[in-house]
């Protein structure tokens, strides 16, 4: 990542949840601290509760997918101007996937 800032990039992809895998917290503090010093935004793959947990305490700028993402968290992103990206699914499939409620939910 030290080296994509070096050659200048204006946005840091990360990835918090991989299948089974998630990042710690510690490392993706470091990765919003290093981009954040250098002026440049992070985003964050993440799917499952614990990742987008993870991108939420690190402070990144915006959250792709959060296909798992409670009503909390979505309070919490809104509260810290973090970006949702989300995925967008067909109507079919969203009994299949209760999280989607919520990003196609009015709000009020």
């Amino acid at each position: 990542m030290l080296d994509n800032l070096r050659l200048g990039v204006n946005l840091i992809k990360a990835v918090a949840d991989e299948g089974p895998r998630t990042i710690n917290l510690e490392t993706m503090k470091a990765i919003v601290d290093e981009a954040h010093k250098a002026g440049v935004r992070v985003a964050v793959h993440a799917s499952s509760h614990a990742g987008i947990q993870i991108a939420v305490d690190a402070g990144v700028d915006s959250i792709e997918h959060a296909d798992f993402a409670t009503e909390g968290q979505f309070e919490a992103m809104r509260a810290k101007g973090i970006f949702l990206v989300p995925t967008l699914w067909p109507p079919e499939l969203t009994p299949h996937w209760p999280g989607l409620v919520a990003v196609d939910a009015p709000r009020d």
